[in-house]
């Protein structure tokens, strides 16, 4: 349960974060929307290794 509110939190987050992204009036909407989802897709990227990284280590502790 903990995992799923987890990827949950996360996922929303990087759908928010392309949104925010894709409203930002830089260029042609094409530009602010590739650059919206490329931020929230390295989001998500560093939010995995992080949390894989954090549950190895704490295994690896037990």
């Amino acid at each position: 349960m903990k995992k799923f509110l987890f990827w949950s939190v996360t996922v929303v987050l990087g759908v928010g974060m392309a949104l925010f992204f894709s409203f930002i009036p830089f260029e042609p909407g094409l530009v602010s929307a590739l650059i919206g989802g490329g931020v929230s897709l390295s989001y998500v990227i560093i939010v995995a290794t992080l949390s894989n990284y954090l549950e190895r280590k704490r295994v690896r502790n037990e």
